[in-house]
């Protein structure tokens, strides 16, 4: 028989429950950020004058627009990121070399991170204040 009373069985729970919800969170927020930096190393090298693909907030905040590329200036380079290839790592293929999975809408995997990580997007993305924009560093550091 158990000496566990129900009380500390359910702070227990209430314990393991809280700790798997943070696990949860931190795991969405890692894939987010790394499939937004498959999607910033794929543009960079697309557009190398570009420096950050804005993401632009509609809809009262909760839908989101991956806008243009711009380059250092501020100034516009590009209106539509494209498509990017995703590719993967992978330890057991025959060549030990990198996969590619698919190939993607840019707008589509921005706006897919977003959906997942489900917080603030200052958690993801810069912010300007001036102008209310969000934006996607395309070179990291």
């Amino acid at each position: 028989m158990s000496s566990a009373t129900p009380r500390s069985r359910t702070a227990d729970a209430e314990t393991a429950l809280h700790a798997a919800e943070q696990a949860l969170r931190r795991a969405r927020r890692t894939y987010a950020r790394r499939l937004l930096g498959l999607v910033a190393d794929a543009l960079a090298e697309r557009h190398p004058e570009a420096v950050r693909l804005d993401v632009r907030t509609v809809v009262d905040g909760r839908e989101h627009l991956a806008d243009a590329l711009h380059d250092a200036r501020g100034e516009y380079v590009w209106g539509d990121p494209g498509r990017v290839v995703v590719v993967r790592e992978t330890a057991d293929d025959a060549l030990g070399g990198p996969v590619t999975v698919a190939v993607h809408d840019a707008r589509d995997l921005v706006l897919r991170a977003l959906e997942v990580h489900d917080g603030p997007l200052e958690e993801l993305l810069r912010h300007d204040p001036a102008d209310g924009t969000h934006w996607m560093p395309l070179r990291r550091g």
